[in-house]
């Protein structure tokens, strides 16, 4: 039986969890473990109604995941209808 051999590389990882992102970024050691690339969910629940069309680019960049993000080494680079695209620098050209 070969065995399987784990490391802390993860290429893509996707967090859509409506509205707690934030719980799973706390408790989530973004140094160690490094996601070349992060998509992730942004309900922005002081929203009158919660559809993308009446998302703002503001409240994306003033909110806490976006910081959280920025603050550890990634680059906001797409946004797709409710999805976020960050991309680790260390990943960039």
């Amino acid at each position: 039986m070969q065995s399987l051999k784990l490391n802390n590389k993860i290429d893509y990882m996707n967090l859509d969890i409506e509205g707690h992102e934030m719980e799973i970024f706390k408790a989530f050691d973004l140094s160690l473990y490094k996601p070349s690339v992060i998509s992730v969910e942004f309900l922005d629940l002081d929203m009158k109604y919660l559809e993308f069309k009446n998302n703002d680019l503001q409240r994306i960049i003033n909110s806490d995941l976006y910081k959280h993000l920025l603050n550890n080494n990634y680059h906001f680079v797409n946004w797709l209808h409710g999805d976020l695209i960050f991309i680790h620098r260390d990943f960039r050209d």
